[in-house]
């Protein structure tokens, strides 16, 4: 086992690090937990004046949910003016501004010294790339500097990440190759999962008889891939497909097609929850109701029947009346305070990233398991691979179909390695 071989602890963060980014840490979650309880309860550790290595060690513990405090940091900070720049450029490489500009992602509500860690990496790794644009570092920071490691996709990040390590001169060939048919295995999963959910939409016929309504079932399948891509949550992903693509119906009847007074009969069908009241509602809403009815039903007894309870009293519903599009936060925004569209974007990058670091501070001290953890954290990553670029769910946006490609049809090329 390749953990057994690594003692020093940068080198163990490091390896960890890279099988993380690689997609392959789940095979290893136990040995992943238990060097990091040693490392986090090591009150001896000798990093302070490495700021690669105590931003990695700040970084990854966070990641995983341990309350480790920004004090690691407090060499690195001058009590007048805050984050030593100068001394930090004069001791460090660029792979220490890289890591603690991806540290600083994970902060918390008021943790000044990492926004303002943010504030001057950023610069300086955007400076280093305009004058040094053709390094392979170079790539790393301009991936980077695209989305920082903690608002990226899992899957995706292992997909861009492969390319990354195989050029990289000190790479392990075998965990490359490991990686790659990780990736491929994965694939051939999520494309059988697709199979099945794709059945069950053609089934129903909606898509035929209802032609108003998006057709974007790959879409709703991914949307889970990236929320949980390890293959013991094929049921996760099958029964969340199904309810994706009933919630993109609604949403289109609701926000498009429905009037007033139909979504008026259909909200009310929806809270009795009878099968009688379907004969109250028009032709195209009986279709869209009988679905969601058996679905419901469906996933509740098979729920029963796994678990022994009853998921009903648990299941939400959410009430829309009006017609039209529904304005989007950046429109809301320009309306009600007048602001250019500049300003609105830049506002609500604002309120994403506060949003940000009070998830990262529930994520540690959450009474929720690690997995339910994960999987909400993920559904906002997968919000920014999705809308990064545009609408990618309501539109057939190019750079989002190529994404889809990468995660479930496009295998990586294995190539023998020197093992």
């Amino acid at each position: 086992m390749m953990f057994n071989k690594i003692e020093n602890e940068v080198d163990q963060l490091e390896f960890i690090d890279v099988i993380q980014r690689l997609g392959v840490a789940y095979h290893f979650s136990n040995e992943i937990r238990n060097i990091l309880d040693i490392i986090y309860n090591n009150q001896t550790s000798k990093l302070e004046k490495n700021l690669h290595a105590t931003a990695l060690k700040f970084r990854l513990l966070r990641q995983h949910h341990y309350d480790i405090s920004t004090d690691v940091f407090d060499s690195f900070q001058d009590e007048l003016s805050g984050f030593k720049k100068d001394q930090i450029l004069d001791v460090e490489g660029v792979e220490g501004i890289l890591s603690m500009y991806e540290a600083s992602f994970h902060s918390f509500e008021d943790e000044t010294i990492l926004d303002e860690a943010r504030d001057f990496t950023s610069k300086f790794l955007k400076d280093f790339l305009n004058q040094n644009g053709d390094s392979h570092l170079s790539l790393q920071i301009s991936h980077a500097l695209e989305l920082p490691l903690h608002w990226r996709v899992p899957r995706w990040e292992a997909s861009c990440f492969i390319n990354i390590y195989e050029k990289q001169q000190n790479k392990n060939d075998v965990l490359l190759h490991f990686a790659k048919l990780d990736f491929n295995i994965l694939q051939s999963v999520y494309q059988e999962e697709l199979k099945y959910t794709s059945r069950w939409w053609k089934e129903t016929e909606i898509g035929e008889k209802l032609r108003f309504v998006r057709d974007r079932f790959v879409e709703n399948f991914i949307w889970n891939v990236g929320m949980s891509f390890n293959p013991e949550f094929e049921y996760f992903r099958k029964v969340l497909t199904k309810a994706n693509a009933l919630i993109t119906i609604i949403d289109d009847v609701y926000d498009v097609y429905g009037t007033l007074e139909e979504l008026e009969l259909f909200t009310e069908a929806i809270e009795r929850w009878d099968l009688n009241a379907i004969d109250s509602l028009p032709d195209y809403m009986q279709i869209c109701y009988q679905t969601l009815y058996n679905y419901v039903n469906e996933v509740e007894f098979e729920m029963l029947n796994k678990t022994g309870y009853s998921i009903a009293p648990y299941l939400k519903r959410e009430r829309e009346i009006e017609t039209g599009d529904i304005p989007k936060s950046i429109q809301c925004y320009m309306m009600e305070t007048g602001a250019s569209e500049t300003e609105a974007r830049e506002h609500v990058k604002s309120m994403m990233d506060t949003i940000w670091k009070k998830m990262n501070k529930e994520a540690c001290s959450s009474a929720f398991s690690k997995n339910f953890i994960e999987l909400s954290i993920n559904l906002g990553r997968m919000a920014l691979f999705i809308y990064q670029h545009g609408d990618g769910h309501t539109i057939q946006d190019p750079e989002i179909q190529n994404r889809i490609q990468s995660l479930i049809w496009n295998h990586i090329p294995i190539i023998s390695t020197k093992c």
